[in-house]
């Protein structure tokens, strides 16, 4: 991520879960390649989980991991 501001804006915004295309589009405004690259460092981090082709803030009451 750039800053901390624009990672607060992507957690704030990924409560429910958004797909990849509106993620790079409306919040990160940037192409889809350099979104997925962020988001997949978030899930590595534990941070994100992606389902179903829809990415959200990871459930830290319910882990399955």
């Amino acid at each position: 991520m750039e800053n901390s501001t624009n990672l607060n804006l992507l957690l704030s915004k990924l409560r429910q879960p958004l797909e990849l295309d509106f993620i790079s589009t409306n919040i990160l405004k940037t192409n889809q390649f350099e979104a997925t690259e962020i988001l997949n460092e978030l899930i590595n981090e534990g941070i994100l989980v992606k389902e179903n082709n829809h990415y959200s803030i990871k459930n830290r009451n319910n882990d399955k991991n």
